[in-house]
């Protein structure tokens, strides 16, 4: 799951919040020096990647995005999840999708001084283009699939062209998307079981 399902599956605290969603740009030995709900955001983060990641529900998902994307099928279902989760948000959450973004941005940016600057500048710009809610439209899905092939690009020095896997997963668009119907409510209740196993959360 990417940026918007782990802010959902979050309690409404801002600080749990943020450390759900950036706990791969903060270094594990730099969580200790932020709050405890930050801290457990952080751990959650790392739950719901781990139950994704060995999910059958999610392997059958993967395997629609085609055989020549297996490497890479994981990053792609994640950030294709999070548009599904955006089109099916009224099924899940009670707050409309742009109140819940905006009002997480208000409560939240006044917490993002402290974060790594990889992790502020990544906030600038989920917050100037609504990123979360964007997730709706599936040009969204091609725009952040391209910055990470991107990325790798320049980091690895060969091109991971993405277009074909996330044209495959629009085809197989009714087949995904009642995999993940499935698969959502059993990752938020083990989300909401990670939120009390932890140390007691601030009030």
């Amino acid at each position: 799951m990417n940026w918007l399902a782990h802010v959902a599956l979050s309690p409404e605290l801002p600080d749990f919040r943020l450390g759900n969603l950036f706990a791969d740009l903060v270094p594990r030995r730099d969580e200790v020096q932020f709050s405890a709900a930050f801290q457990q955001g952080c751990a959650c983060h790392r739950l719901i990647d781990a139950t994704t990641d060995s999910h059958p529900l999610v392997a059958n998902a993967k395997a629609l995005a085609g055989p020549g994307y297996l490497r890479y099928a994981g990053v792609i279902l994640d950030i294709y999840f999070d548009h599904l989760l955006a089109l099916h948000w009224a099924g899940f959450h009670p707050q409309p999708l742009g109140d819940f973004t905006h009002l997480f941005y208000q409560s939240a940016t006044p917490l993002t001084g402290a974060l790594p600057p990889v992790a502020q500048t990544t906030w600038q710009r989920i917050v100037q283009h609504d990123v979360l809610a964007s997730m709706s439209d599936v040009a969204s899905v091609d725009y952040a699939l391209q910055r990470i092939s991107a990325r790798w690009q320049a980091r690895f020095g060969r091109v991971i062209e993405m277009r074909p896997a996330l044209d495959r997963l629009e085809t197989a668009k009714p087949e995904v998307t009642e995999l993940f119907l499935q698969f959502y409510p059993e990752l938020k209740k083990a989300a909401q079981t990670a939120w009390h196993s932890e140390a007691t959360l601030p009030a």
